[in-house]
């Protein structure tokens, strides 16, 4: 079973290949039309996006709140991503 899922990796590595290429240049071509729009960003990273978001307020955003704290504070923690919009 695991051989036959490494050479269907194998037969299809080129087209893998080839996708992640096309991904890459697409997103530093993005870059090269900001830098000749004058614009030069200052952090370049891809990173995953919630589709759907859930809106806070009141007691909820402040216990949100609380909790984002905690976690940030951790020393393992390095970037925290939530779906949640916070409103004061």
């Amino acid at each position: 079973m695991t051989a036959a899922f490494l050479w269907g990796q194998m037969e299809a590595a080129d087209d893998i290949t080839e996708r992640r290429l096309s991904i890459w240049n697409r997103y530093h071509q993005s870059f090269a039309a900001l830098e000749a729009a004058g614009l030069k960003p200052e952090v370049a990273e891809v990173t995953w996006r919630a589709e759907n978001s859930i809106e806070l307020a009141g007691d909820e955003a402040t216990r949100m709140h609380k909790l984002l704290d905690i976690i940030e504070d951790l020393d393992d923690v390095q970037n925290l991503y939530h779906n949640a919009l916070i409103s004061p």
